[in-house]
């Protein structure tokens, strides 16, 4: 077998497998969205793909020469809010809502001084 063949065959079998894991990344993403949480307020089951989060900003006043006058943001803590009382809840507070932060459905960005 040439070079060139074997490395075709090798090519195809990569693409297949990129196929695959694109596939098993869009059903984990779809699982994750499908789970539920309960809220502490109305007792609501609510799935984490229509949960609203919005992401927090802070400011920080210039000083020195080159220093601050900038926005940052933690992507370790965002609001989240029940979608069917609008209570409003920390991330920060919430290990799960961490660890599913990008499966919310995207909100406002909130910018505090």
């Amino acid at each position: 077998m040439s070079i060139t063949k074997m490395i075709e065959q090798w090519d195809r079998k990569i693409d297949r497998l990129d196929q695959k894991i694109a596939q098993l990344q869009e059903q984990k993403e779809l699982a994750i969205k499908a789970e539920t949480w309960e809220c502490e307020s109305c007792n609501a089951e609510n799935e984490i793909g229509n949960t609203r989060k919005d992401t927090l900003y802070w400011y920080e006043s210039p000083h020195g020469c080159m220093g601050g006058d900038t926005w940052h943001t933690d992507r370790h803590d965002f609001y989240f809010y029940c979608p069917s009382c609008n209570a409003k809840y920390r991330a920060y507070h919430n290990k799960w809502a961490l660890e599913a932060r990008e499966y919310f459905a995207k909100g406002e960005h909130i910018y505090e001084r």
